[in-house]
């Protein structure tokens, strides 16, 4: 499994082993500040930028950054924590979380297309992932709780969560467990694991 980690300009490649073993693999430099990053493919990556006007760029293996011209996106520059990316691989989605707006935008690489979800129950929505059976969750930080929502833009569930400002969130790999992480506004960041049923 890999693990990407950033810090303003900077990006790192992560190893972790079965026996939960961390190794650094590479380090890349790029121009931009980034806040969120997902793997687009072997090579690539998306970064969610920091105070640029364009809100999702590419960076390659060099530490290259391309703008995304076939994502139909606003251009709109973002303040550190007022969005986050992820980017679903078999359907070619990219999701964009807007934090001042409370809505998620979700953008069909394939057919150049993209909608806006709002929704009362998307409150200051932060951290985003893909989900299982063409699902989308996002936290949303505001009301402490999760959002589960289908690539068409339909609410399909609503979870109250026992910690305050969720605001990360990832989905293991075999589609099974959810991990939520809180903001770091809170006195203890909490990190809960929740199965998928």
């Amino acid at each position: 499994m890999y693990v990407l980690c950033f810090s303003t300009k900077t990006i790192a490649l992560l190893s972790v082993s079965e026996s939960s073993k961390v190794s650094p693999l590479k380090t890349l430099t790029t121009t931009l500040d980034c806040f969120s990053i997902a793997i687009l493919d072997s090579k690539t990556f998306l970064i969610g930028t920091v105070e640029h006007p364009r809100p999702v760029c590419s960076v390659d293996s060099r530490g290259q950054v391309e703008d995304i011209k076939r994502l139909d996106l606003p251009e709109k520059s973002f303040c550190l924590g007022n969005s986050a990316i992820a980017y679903i691989p078999a359907t070619k989605t990219v999701l964009l979380t807007d934090n001042t707006d409370n809505s998620l935008l979700i953008c069909d690489i394939a057919s150049r297309q993209s909608k806006t979800v709002k929704d009362d129950r998307l409150s200051a929505p932060i951290g985003v992932c893909g989900g299982p059976n063409g699902t989308v969750f996002v936290c949303s930080s505001a009301r402490d709780s999760i959002v589960q929502i289908s690539l068409h833009g339909e609410v399909v569930s609503n979870e109250k969560l026992e910690m305050p400002y969720p605001s990360a969130i990832a989905m293991s790999q075999d589609g099974h467990y959810l991990v939520v992480c809180n903001n770091a506004k809170c006195q203890d960041i909490i990190i809960k694991m929740f199965k998928i049923i």
